[in-house]
């Protein structure tokens, strides 16, 4: 099974990079810090430079327990190199990206051949959700492709007994329990052993040979020296918020409204993986038959299944949790296609079927979306932008013109560009537009960003990004018009639906509201006179 790099491959590999940056990088610096996530990331890691901080995460200057430091680490360096800007704050995330393509290429190409590695290739290139998730300045890019690389090492190290892979392995998945916590070593962790347990590799003999005690070398040396550490120096409030209300509550709990059923989460990486996730049960299918002469088949099959039923089974659920899944679903598919392509003709029909559905799918895209911007109020006016999306079911309906053609490449090529150039058109042209509506956007200009500012209960977190300096949060009305006639300028940030609680309040006009673009809420900001 074991093959060299096919003479060929380094070209391939160039272009497959070269797209990726191309896509991955796509308008980063062009869009707003807005999302959630994103703000509060990126402005944690501008507080911890600015104040030489480097144990003790904050936002707002107020602790932070979401996650460990090492994407935070990663932005204050581009932030020292690049300055504090959208482009900056996502630099990493770009390069991340693009080291996991290149990770799971080496992959493909080293076991299966170049045609296996540039089709691997295709299928994470061509998801628009591959692409967006590492756009974002969120630990998740880092994470993704610490997994990804630690499990494409362990896996080389398992073939060829080399002992420098597994130290890899090691590392790697160490960097990641830095950058988003136990996760990223326990999933691999948990696939790893029942690969090894179906393959009746595992004993006490095999065991010995992983040499665990790297393990705790690695734990000791440079996983938990920080947590120690930020235990110390927040006497344990670091620790515990972490552990128990970030990883266990999440776990068991439904937080912040993101609970579904078990369904959902194979359904998202479906979609997420369009456009060729249309090939994801006849991936699986042929893992099924070749899963005991087919040990890279399997591995990435059981990394694959450990991600989605761990998530599926978890009472939160989010679109980006199952993205650690992508690459080894990708290998899964690019090694049925591969393998398709000499099999033309025998699974003709079943092609066929998957192309006259992914059909009704493609076009229900740009009418869905149609729909969802009608019916939100705050960017209904650019429903239109809706229908740069035909190109989706036009790349389609060219993929079946071409299949009754037999052009098999053809096929693969129509389904790839048209997933490819929508994105480009996204990250370019559609949510430029879109980005231009929110609070943000919309309302930072026409304040005085010199003045203080301060927040009734709840405000969104890229103000922080952006003004550079705290924002004062009050949870009594007693305690903020203490702070309005004490201070007699400023802004205060709040939410529409609080607007009650300002009705009595001297001193104050509103200056303009704008609704959160994708959320519920809508930004008020007040001016005190």
């Amino acid at each position: 099974m074991k093959n060299s790099i096919p003479v060929g491959n380094s070209k391939n590999l160039v272009i497959i990079i070269i797209v990726a940056f191309v896509l991955i990088g796509a308008n980063t610096g062009g869009l707003y810090i807005y999302a959630l996530d994103e703000a509060k990331n990126s402005t944690c890691a501008r507080e911890m430079m600015e104040q030489g901080e480097w144990i003790v995460p904050t936002f707002n200057y107020e602790l932070r327990t979401d996650k460990p430091p090492l994407h935070y680490y990663f932005m204050i360096g581009a932030y020292s190199i690049f300055g504090v800007n959208e482009f900056s704050a996502r630099f990493f995330s770009v390069i991340m990206g693009v080291l996991t393509v290149i990770s799971i290429w080496f992959l493909a190409a080293k076991y299966y051949g170049h045609r296996t590695a540039l089709y691997t290739s295709l299928v994470l290139l061509s998801s628009a959700h591959f692409a967006l998730q590492f756009h974002m300045a969120v630990p998740d890019p880092y994470l993704i492709f610490f997994m990804t690389f630690g499990s494409v090492t362990f896996y080389i190290f398992y073939q060829e007994n080399k002992p420098l892979y597994l130290f890899l392995s090691y590392l790697s998945f160490g960097m990641g329990v830095l950058t988003k916590g136990p996760v990223a070593i326990a999933l691999p962790g948990l696939a790893i052993l029942f690969f090894l347990i179906f393959t009746r590799t595992f004993n006490w003999s095999y065991f010995l040979k992983l040499r665990p005690l790297w393990i705790l070398a690695i734990l000791v040396l440079f996983i938990a020296p920080w947590f120690i550490m930020v235990g110390i120096k927040t006497n344990g409030e670091w620790l515990i918020d972490f552990f128990f209300r970030h990883n266990l509550g999440r776990y068991t709990n439904t937080m912040e409204g993101h609970g579904a059923i078990f369904l959902v989460t194979p359904m998202i990486v479906i979609l997420g993986l369009l456009p060729f996730s249309i090939f994801f049960i006849q991936a699986y299918r042929y893992l099924w038959k070749n899963r005991r002469s087919d040990d890279l088949l399997l591995f990435a099959g059981m990394i694959t299944l450990t991600i989605i039923a761990f998530f599926a089974i978890s009472s939160t659920k989010l679109p980006n949790y199952t993205v650690p899944a992508y690459p080894f679903v990708a290998l899964l598919i690019g090694r049925y296609l591969a393998v398709l392509q000499d099999n033309f003709n025998k699974f003709r029909k079943s092609l066929s079927v998957s192309l006259w559905i992914y059909l009704i799918i493609a076009s229900a895209i740009p009418v869905g979306l149609f729909i969802g911007l009608k019916f939100d109020p705050a960017i209904s006016e650019f429903k239109y932008l809706s229908w740069y999306f035909l190109i989706i079911p036009a790349g389609a309906l060219s993929a079946i013109i071409l299949f009754y053609k037999s052009n098999y490449k053809g096929i693969l090529l129509s389904l790839s560009l048209s997933w490819i150039i929508s994105t480009l058109l996204f990250f370019y042209i559609i949510f430029p537009k879109i980005d231009q509506v929110n609070p943000i956007a919309k309302l930072l200009p026409s304040l005085d960003m010199g003045k203080p500012y301060a927040a009734y209960q709840l405000y969104n977190p890229a103000f922080s990004f952006y003004l550079k300096k705290p924002v004062t949060t009050f949870k009594s009305v007693e305690e903020l018009n203490a702070y309005i006639l004490q201070t007699g300028e400023g802004y205060i940030i709040s939410r529409k639906v609080l607007e009650d609680k300002f009705m009595h309040l001297e001193n104050i006009h509103k200056v303009g509201e704008a609704k959160d673009i994708f959320e519920i809420p809508t930004t008020v900001v007040y001016e005190i006179k």
